[in-house]
């Protein structure tokens, strides 16, 4: 199988606002002693995580494929910001503007740095939020907020902003703000009050996905796996013409029961809520179709290659059914339907 070029992540931009004002005593306190103690506080338990962690002076680009992992960090970064006693280090009060979007990247070598690189168009997306975001918050796209399930017993809430104008006159996106469950709705207050009991970011099993909540009991434990998506002609089969379902190869060893010998690639509780509704999809035909051309694209780019997933069993009309779930296939399917 060959190792694949693209993928879908979260891209996190922020910078620090006052910063370019700090003079040149400043700025030295500022690298010596702010930056060791970010590091200390807030990367190093994610730098684990990440794909892509990059800075120059106040800015810094992150790029994760895990939304809850991404969400995490980014208000742990605001916080810090937020509840540094800046006359203690000699400095002005700083503040942080942190902007996230979820897209399609091309992993590629830097030959400059010597190091994996990322490039594409909704890389300059990402960067055109950071800007216009209200200081000491974060501020999400549509699609990045689409990974975050309100179905699920997560520590994040979002402020709807509405459609806002980009930077550099970049055109509108619906931007979300990203706060934690327990603070209140609209603007952040200039410090953090004191959070209730702590309530830890799930770590989902295996790759990185979930069962929905209401299939969840009905469904059986996650098996991390790498599967191949089958050649097929999906007009045949009865789950791609009612729910667009794939025929996937597990690649590891699954269970010697017939259940588990035909294996389908279905949406986890990570892709949005209407892709993953199955009553939903059997009526109406207009967002099956939308589905479907987008798990085709997924066929078309991903067909060749060799992915992670979960296999579990599921029970179906006739017994039960081997279930397979993806993130890439899930951070896929939300960027398609939210693009359009």
């Amino acid at each position: 199988m060959e190792q694949h070029p693209f993928q879908i992540v979260g891209l996190l931009f922020a910078d620090v606002v006052g910063y370019s004002k700090l003079n040149e005593t400043q700025l030295i306190t500022f690298m010596a002693k702010i930056l060791p103690a970010l590091t200390e506080q807030v990367v190093d338990r994610h730098r684990a995580h990440f794909i892509e962690l990059n800075t120059w002076g106040d800015g810094l680009v992150v790029a994760a494929p895990d939304p809850y992992r991404l969400a995490d960090f980014a208000l742990g970064l605001r916080d810090f910001y937020r509840n540094r006693h800046w006359q203690a280090d000699g400095l002005p009060r700083l503040q942080s503007r942190i902007a996230i979007h979820q897209g399609r990247v091309y992993a590629g070598a830097d030959p400059l740095r010597r190091l994996p690189g990322l490039v594409g168009t909704q890389v300059n997306m990402a960067a055109r939020i950071e800007p216009i975001t209200t200081a000491n918050e974060v501020w999400v796209t549509e699609p990045f907020f689409h990974l975050i399930p309100a179905d699920q017993d997560l520590p994040f809430a979002f402020d709807d902003l509405g459609p806002q104008p980009l930077a550099k006159q970049f055109g509108t996106a619906r931007l979300y703000r990203l706060r934690r469950d327990w603070e209140a709705a609209g603007a952040a207050a200039p410090v953090a009050a004191a959070p209730p009991a702590a309530r830890p970011v799930p770590t989902p099993p295996g790759p990185g996905v979930l069962h929905p909540q209401a299939t969840k009991a009905a469904r059986g434990p996650l098996h991390p796996c790498k599967f191949h998506i089958m050649n097929q002609t999906y007009a045949q089969k009865g789950r791609w013409s009612s729910l667009a379902d794939v025929l996937v190869e597990v690649i590891d060893d699954l269970p010697a029961e017939d259940w588990a010998k035909e294996a389908y690639l279905i949406p986890s509780a990570r892709a949005l809520p209407e892709l993953r509704d199955s009553r939903l999809l059997r009526h109406n035909e207009t967002l099956l179709a939308r589905k479907r051309a987008a798990t085709e694209k997924f066929i078309a780019e991903w067909g060749r290659h060799e992915l992670d997933g979960a296999w579990f069993s599921m029970p179906v009309k006739k017994g039960q059914s081997t279930g397979v779930y993806c993130l890439a296939y899930d951070l896929f399917l939300n960027a398609s339907l939210t693009a359009g």
